[in-house]
Protein backbone atom coordinates (compact mmCIF):
# COMPACT_ATOMS: atom_id res chain seq x y z
CA UNK A 1 0.00 0.00 0.00
CA UNK A 2 1.48 3.41 -0.96
CA UNK A 3 2.36 5.81 1.80
CA UNK A 4 0.34 9.06 1.58
CA UNK A 5 2.33 12.16 0.76
CA UNK A 6 2.92 14.72 3.47
CA UNK A 7 3.43 18.41 2.78
CA UNK A 8 4.78 21.11 5.07
CA UNK A 9 3.91 24.80 5.21
CA UNK A 10 5.67 27.61 7.04
CA UNK A 11 4.42 31.20 7.04
CA UNK A 12 8.07 32.28 7.31
CA UNK A 13 8.51 31.12 3.71
CA UNK A 14 5.98 33.63 2.30
CA UNK A 15 7.90 36.65 0.99
CA UNK A 16 6.19 39.97 0.27
CA UNK A 17 7.77 43.05 -1.30
CA UNK A 18 6.29 46.36 -2.46
CA UNK A 19 8.24 48.87 -4.54
CA UNK A 20 11.45 47.00 -3.77
CA UNK A 21 10.92 47.06 0.01
CA UNK A 22 10.68 43.70 1.73
CA UNK A 23 7.87 43.21 4.23
CA UNK A 24 9.56 40.44 6.11
CA UNK A 25 8.08 40.24 9.56
CA UNK A 26 5.78 41.66 12.16
CA UNK A 27 2.75 39.87 10.76
CA UNK A 28 -0.41 39.63 12.84
CA UNK A 29 -1.48 36.31 14.28
CA UNK A 30 -3.81 34.38 11.98
CA UNK A 31 -4.43 35.64 8.46
CA UNK A 32 -1.59 37.99 7.47
CA UNK A 33 -2.14 38.34 3.71
CA UNK A 34 -5.29 38.50 1.58
CA UNK A 35 -5.49 38.85 -2.21
CA UNK A 36 -8.90 39.53 -3.72
CA UNK A 37 -9.66 40.10 -7.39
CA UNK A 38 -12.14 42.94 -7.88
CA UNK A 39 -14.16 41.28 -10.63
CA UNK A 40 -14.59 37.80 -12.06
CA UNK A 41 -12.50 37.03 -15.14
CA UNK A 42 -15.68 36.18 -17.05
CA UNK A 43 -19.34 37.22 -16.84
CA UNK A 44 -22.29 35.21 -18.10
CA UNK A 45 -25.24 36.98 -19.74
CA UNK A 46 -28.36 34.93 -20.37
CA UNK A 47 -30.95 35.65 -23.04
CA UNK A 48 -34.70 35.22 -22.73
CA UNK A 49 -34.50 31.73 -24.20
CA UNK A 50 -31.75 30.72 -21.75
CA UNK A 51 -28.90 30.89 -24.22
CA UNK A 52 -25.77 32.21 -22.56
CA UNK A 53 -22.90 34.36 -23.72
CA UNK A 54 -19.65 34.51 -21.80
CA UNK A 55 -17.83 37.85 -21.78
CA UNK A 56 -14.21 38.31 -20.75
CA UNK A 57 -13.81 41.25 -18.39
CA UNK A 58 -10.03 41.80 -18.84
CA UNK A 59 -10.10 43.36 -15.36
CA UNK A 60 -7.40 41.75 -13.22
CA UNK A 61 -7.32 44.50 -10.60
CA UNK A 62 -7.12 43.31 -7.03
CA UNK A 63 -7.12 44.42 -3.42
CA UNK A 64 -4.32 43.14 -1.22
CA UNK A 65 -4.57 43.34 2.55
CA UNK A 66 -1.47 42.96 4.71
CA UNK A 67 -2.10 42.36 8.42
CA UNK A 68 0.75 43.63 10.60
CA UNK A 69 1.22 44.07 14.33
CA UNK A 70 1.30 47.71 15.40
CA UNK A 71 5.00 47.43 16.32
CA UNK A 72 6.09 46.00 12.94
CA UNK A 73 8.86 47.89 11.13
CA UNK A 74 6.94 47.45 7.87
CA UNK A 75 4.33 49.96 9.12
CA UNK A 76 6.93 52.72 8.75
CA UNK A 77 7.85 51.56 5.23
CA UNK A 78 4.22 51.45 4.09
CA UNK A 79 3.54 54.83 5.72
CA UNK A 80 6.52 56.37 3.88
CA UNK A 81 5.37 54.95 0.52
CA UNK A 82 1.84 56.23 1.12
CA UNK A 83 3.04 59.70 2.16
CA UNK A 84 5.27 59.91 -0.91
CA UNK A 85 2.32 59.00 -3.10
CA UNK A 86 0.15 61.67 -1.45
CA UNK A 87 2.75 64.44 -1.51
CA UNK A 88 4.66 63.93 -4.76
CA UNK A 89 3.08 63.92 -8.19
CA UNK A 90 3.30 61.26 -10.89
CA UNK A 91 2.71 58.17 -8.77
CA UNK A 92 5.95 58.07 -6.86
CA UNK A 93 4.35 55.62 -4.41
CA UNK A 94 3.52 53.12 -7.16
CA UNK A 95 5.77 50.09 -7.44
CA UNK A 96 5.75 46.40 -8.13
CA UNK A 97 4.24 43.88 -5.75
CA UNK A 98 5.78 40.44 -5.45
CA UNK A 99 4.42 37.65 -3.26
CA UNK A 100 6.36 34.39 -3.37
CA UNK A 101 5.46 31.32 -1.34
CA UNK A 102 8.78 29.48 -1.10
CA UNK A 103 7.02 26.47 0.40
CA UNK A 104 6.14 25.56 -3.17
CA UNK A 105 5.67 27.31 -6.50
CA UNK A 106 3.00 29.95 -5.78
CA UNK A 107 3.78 33.46 -7.07
CA UNK A 108 1.66 36.62 -7.32
CA UNK A 109 3.04 39.63 -9.19
CA UNK A 110 1.86 43.09 -10.18
CA UNK A 111 3.84 45.76 -11.95
CA UNK A 112 1.71 48.58 -10.49
CA UNK A 113 0.64 48.49 -6.85
CA UNK A 114 0.19 51.21 -4.23
CA UNK A 115 -1.17 51.83 -0.74
CA UNK A 116 -4.84 52.53 -1.31
CA UNK A 117 -5.81 52.86 2.32
CA UNK A 118 -3.75 53.07 5.49
CA UNK A 119 -4.90 51.18 8.57
CA UNK A 120 -7.67 52.37 10.84
CA UNK A 121 -5.65 52.05 14.04
CA UNK A 122 -7.08 50.78 17.29
CA UNK A 123 -5.46 50.78 20.70
CA UNK A 124 -6.00 48.26 23.44
CA UNK A 125 -4.41 46.95 26.61
CA UNK A 126 -2.20 44.80 24.39
CA UNK A 127 -0.76 45.29 20.91
CA UNK A 128 -3.27 45.28 18.05
CA UNK A 129 -3.01 44.70 14.33
CA UNK A 130 -2.79 47.18 11.47
CA UNK A 131 -4.41 46.22 8.17
CA UNK A 132 -2.92 47.91 5.10
CA UNK A 133 -4.95 47.87 1.88
CA UNK A 134 -3.05 47.91 -1.40
CA UNK A 135 -4.58 48.38 -4.85
CA UNK A 136 -3.15 46.42 -7.76
CA UNK A 137 -3.79 47.39 -11.36
CA UNK A 138 -3.23 43.92 -12.85
CA UNK A 139 -2.42 40.88 -10.72
CA UNK A 140 -0.71 37.92 -12.33
CA UNK A 141 -0.86 34.65 -10.45
CA UNK A 142 0.54 31.21 -10.43
CA UNK A 143 -1.18 29.26 -7.68
CA UNK A 144 1.23 26.40 -7.41
CA UNK A 145 1.70 23.29 -5.37
CA UNK A 146 3.98 22.24 -2.53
Amino acid sequence: MPVPAMKEYSSNEVNISLAGFSIDGGFADGVFLELEFQNPAFALTKGTDGEGTRSRSNDRSALVRIHLMQGANANAVLTALHQLDLNVENGVGVGSLDVTDKNGTTVYFALHAWVAEPPNPTYDRTATERVWTLMVNHLELLEGAY
